[in-house]
């Protein structure tokens, strides 16, 4: 998919989830954290592909070790996902407020961005909080990713809730988009 087309859809997803409840935003991170849980086994070997080809690209030590997943750093993903939830939903929060001489009440008011783009460099788990603090705030992301085998397998994760019964619209899907830059 051209990276034209993701944008697009991760703009046509904005207003889906600027409007979703915070039943709903809380529901598909559950269940996003749960998926993670689930794959771990698959994300931990696509994780070890990137980590061979890193080490063949005379990645430094230090960045190996910022791409390596295991079992307890992706539970330690999970666990975020979970202190994401607890947190309040920002939207449609009232920052402040006052009311003119002529009485008209103005308010302001915290609302999504709609789209939010990201570029980082072998974070795998930078993808996943992305992921689910855009959900949280209402709005879609498009990451781009650096072509790790392991962040592909999260992004698939992060898609399927949409499929699920997460009370999101299907085109939501497009939320958590993925890209590359060549």
């Amino acid at each position: 998919m051209s990276t034209q087309a993701i944008l697009e859809r991760a703009k046509s997803a904005a207003p889906t989830l600027a409007v979703a409840s915070t039943d709903a935003k809380n529901a598909a991170l559950r269940h996003i954290a749960s998926l993670l849980l689930e794959n771990a086994n698959d994300i931990v070997a696509a994780n070890g592909e990137d980590l061979v080809r890193g080490k063949e690209n005379g990645l430094a030590q230090g960045l190996l070790d910022r791409l390596k997943l295991d079992e307890t750093r992706i539970q330690g993903l999970a666990d975020s996902i979970s202190e994401i939830i607890a947190l309040p939903d920002p939207v449609g929060v009232s920052v402040q407020g006052k009311t003119l001489p002529n009485g008209i009440s103005l308010q302001q008011v915290k609302v999504p961005f709609g789209v939010i783009g990201c570029i980082y460099e072998a974070r795998p788990n930078v993808t996943v909080d992305i992921a689910a603090l855009a959900l949280k705030s209402g709005n879609a992301a498009v990451c781009c990713d650096n072509q790790l085998h392991c962040v592909k397998d999260i992004f698939f994760i992060l898609g399927h809730f949409t499929q699920s019964k997460v009370p999101l619209n299907p085109q939501s899907a497009a939320a958590i988009a993925k890209t590359t830059i060549m």
